[in-house]
């Protein structure tokens, strides 16, 4: 038998971009409807052009109970390229 995912496992295992997977993921129910989710992320871009891969970083959000989740992903993807720019 199938265990029915949380809206945060849903959009979460999809990945925020075809470079940024999720990994390690868990998600706990809290009060209100808020969600707790942690995981790690692994760039899984391309190597061409001097592009080196960033190493795995650790994430953890307190989720309202209504996330605007496109938004979301495009905050945190933003996010995510400043860190890899960065490194």
């Amino acid at each position: 038998m199938y265990r029915q995912l949380s809206e945060a496992e849903t959009q979460l295992m999809f990945g925020i971009h075809d470079e940024w997977h999720v990994r390690d993921l868990r998600v706990r129910q809290l009060l209100f409807g808020r969600t707790f989710v942690s995981w790690t992320f692994r760039d899984d871009g391309p190597v061409w052009d001097g592009r080196q891969r960033h190493a795995a970083i650790p994430l953890a959000f307190v989720l309202p109970a209504r996330t605007d989740w496109p938004r979301f992903k495009a905050n945190l993807y933003y996010h995510l390229e400043k860190v890899k720019a960065c490194g």
